[in-house]
């Protein structure tokens, strides 16, 4: 048994007088609107609702990649403003030969200054 249905049921369009035939179609092309147009609205609310999502899901993945690039030059500045050690080929001649009177680094330091030249100019 199908539901009953609420409310009076619709007249015919020929009971009535012209004037309330007139009112009695304009009122329901009026609530057909009105049902339309609360259709129309919920589907724009779920569409709207999917676009928040899509938009929030977009903001995280690019938060996600601002801490990435924010880490990655925080290394890069770590790594170029940490104190390194001076390689022979930076060194001037006289810690080369410092270095190579004291010992530590010797044999590397020796042949570095021959490749150089520099030992012979300092010594003269």
């Amino acid at each position: 048994m199908p539901p009953k249905k609420a409310g009076a049921p619709k007249k015919p369009e020929t009971v009535g007088s012209d004037k309330q035939v007139k009112a009695r179609l304009y009122q329901r092309d009026y609530q057909a609107k009105i049902r339309s147009g609360i259709f129309e609205l919920a589907q724009m609310e779920i569409d709207c609702d999917k676009e928040l999502k899509q938009i929030k899901q977009d903001k995280a993945k690019l938060l996600n990649l601002l801490e990435k690039a924010n880490n990655q030059t925080e290394s890069i500045l770590k790594e170029a403003t940490a104190d390194k050690k001076p390689t022979v080929k930076q060194m001037n001649a006289s810690s080369v030969i410092n270095r190579a009177v004291k010992g530590k680094v010797a044999k590397n330091a020796l042949t570095q200054a021959e490749k150089d030249k520099t030992f012979n100019i300092l010594l003269k």
